[in-house]
């Protein structure tokens, strides 16, 4: 609690190389420091808590999307103790960055990642980060997926209806052809109108 930086670096240091429990972890930690005025200090005891499994963080996650950096998530993203609803807030609640870090995490994790992305998916307002928990969705339920891309072509977002109709394209079955033929003719904007041109050839093909 001391006033000098150096002085809380030194003792978190110490005690953190003493290997503590959670509990004396959140008893020493938690309530002292984790609002550190120093970047460094907070982040070092945010990883400490998280690693450890400490669930007393998880309502100041949407705090933390507003000052952890990128680096900081991927100094996190190898311990598996930190919760996927950590990395959830951060995509949805932090800066573009921060957030497609965060997706880049999940796209690491390839099938383990698929509530992660569904819930992306469902909640972004932001249409690049729709797109992407799309795109990467795509990858993962491929042809079980039939009712995400048809959810993306009914989206307000050019860039989100693209992605959907990509996805019709490699996994429609021939029996989705007629709606991506009136997907593919009410649509106006010139990438995604490509994309459903690439999608109706490519189902009409089907057997």
């Amino acid at each position: 609690s001391k006033p000098e930086p150096e002085l809380r670096r030194l003792a978190i240091k110490g005690l953190l190389s003493l290997k503590p429990n959670l509990k004396d972890l959140e008893k020493y930690l938690n309530f002292k420091r984790r609002n550190d005025r120093e970047i460094d200090i907070r982040f070092t005891v945010w990883q400490a808590l998280l690693s450890a499994g400490s669930d007393q963080l998880n309502r100041q996650f949407k705090s933390a999307a507003q000052w952890l950096e990128p680096q900081h998530l991927k100094g996190l993203a190898k311990d598996e103790k930190v919760s996927t609803e950590f990395y959830r807030v951060m995509t949805l609640q932090g800066s573009e960055e921060l957030s497609f870090t965060s997706m880049d995490i999940f796209e690491s994790r390839g099938e383990s990642a698929k509530e992660d992305l569904i819930h992306v998916f469902k909640e972004s307002s932001e249409a690049k980060l729709t797109a992407r928990a799309l795109s990467l969705l795509t990858d993962i339920v491929k042809e079980a997926g039939l009712d995400f891309y048809r959810k993306g072509l009914s989206s307000r977002d050019p860039e989100v209806r693209a992605v959907a109709f990509n996805a019709m394209r490699r996994f429609a079955p021939k029996s989705s052809l007629e709606e991506v033929r009136t997907a593919m003719e009410n649509e106006r904007k010139p990438h995604p109108r490509a994309e459903a041109a690439r999608a109706y050839i490519a189902v009409s093909q089907r057997k």
